[in-house]
């Protein structure tokens, strides 16, 4: 897995007033040469680290 837990919530990760992106899509870009994990790792990971035990 490339993503590890942490304690911090996601007030400590994201500035307030900051503007952010959350890229989605197809899943094109799973595969080599780029290796980024899916939009349901993301959300699931996501997810997992906002919903309370």
């Amino acid at each position: 897995m490339i993503f590890t837990k942490t304690e911090k919530t996601v007030n400590d990760l994201f500035e307030k007033g900051m503007k952010y992106t959350f890229l989605v899509g197809a899943g094109i870009s799973m595969n080599p040469p780029s290796n980024l994990p899916s939009a349901k790792s993301i959300i699931n990971v996501l997810l997992e680290s906002c919903i309370p035990s």
